[in-house]
């Protein structure tokens, strides 16, 4: 809204300007050059010529105090029959219509739209429950956010460690207290039991899963579900798969079309679930792309 009014203002004024500028140019040009003032038409008429300058230029005519010619003078003005006429007077009417018309709707509508950018500027409005000021908010209080991450049937090589770090981080914000767990066998969702996951309602549980891994309600949705109703009320489940091993697997145009089907393959099986998979290539992470992905808002 404070961008908004600022361009209005800038947009409004410049419409001000630009008629300044056009009127400027005729007063100057008209001190060397006389500007002549007639008309023809094939059409309209000389009475037709006069009720369009009555509906035209009538209120700066009745303003100014110059008078509208008749329709035997406009006649007399056509420069099929003569060279018209000084027109010094038409000018000055077309400047008065031109100020009515557009510098003073446009000049009021510039300083209305600068009250409001002002206005906006002093009291500026942040919608702090917005995604983006939620991930900001813990950093501001000095809180570390809690984040367990527990890979299911992948093992994370340590040079994607940082990674999972700066992806985590540009969507939910700095300032986490990360904990990589060792990754969980193939249907080891019974041992969830004896994991210990973090009890604040804030924090977050990642499931890290391959993307090389073909989708499997009975072990990859079985164990999304035993963690979900595992959480306290009010905890973010995020569910994260790594593309980086199937990337290096699978290349060209034929590596392309595998990687959106098994993509459609992870967000079916979750979709079911209730869950909305984060896909990241942990090997060069796109972290714009991650600040706005809605699996990791909260």
């Amino acid at each position: 809204a404070l961008h908004g009014a600022r361009i209005a203002t800038v947009l409004h004024a410049a419409a001000a300007a630009f008629a300044i500028g056009a009127l400027a140019a005729l007063y100057l040009r008209g001190i060397a050059f006389e500007y002549r003032a007639g008309w023809d038409s094939t059409f309209l008429t000389a009475q037709h010529v006069q009720q369009w300058l009555g509906l035209v230029l009538g209120p700066a005519s009745a303003l100014s105090g110059l008078a509208l010619p008749d329709a035997a003078q406009l006649a007399s003005l056509r420069f099929s029959v003569g060279p018209g006429e000084n027109a010094a007077r038409w000018i000055h009417l077309y400047a008065l219509t031109i100020a009515l018309a557009v510098l003073l709707p446009r000049t009021a509508l510039a300083l209305s739209a600068a009250w409001q950018a002002h206005r906006l500027a002093q009291h500026l409005p942040l919608l702090l429950d917005e995604p983006y000021y939620q991930r900001l908010l813990p950093a501001r209080d000095g809180e570390r956010r809690a984040v367990q991450v527990l890979p299911y049937s992948y093992a994370l090589p340590p040079a994607l460690q940082p990674a999972l770090r700066a992806a985590l981080e540009s969507g939910l914000g700095p300032r986490l207290d990360l904990r990589l767990n060792d990754s969980v066998p193939l249907g080891g969702e019974d041992e969830l039991a004896t994991l210990s996951l973090p009890p604040s309602p804030g924090a977050v549980v990642v499931v890290l899963f391959a993307l090389t891994a073909t989708p499997e309600r009975e072990t990859h949705g079985a164990f999304v579900q035993a963690l979900a109703a595992r959480a306290p009320a009010g905890q973010q489940l995020v569910v994260l798969v790594d593309e980086s091993g199937f990337r290096a697997r699978f290349g060209g145009a034929d590596g392309a079309a595998r990687h959106e089907q098994r993509r459609t393959a992870w967000r079916q099986m979750l979709g079911e679930l209730g869950q909305t998979p984060v896909f990241v290539d942990l090997s060069a992470p796109d972290l714009q792309v991650l600040e706005a992905d809605k699996g990791l808002q909260a």
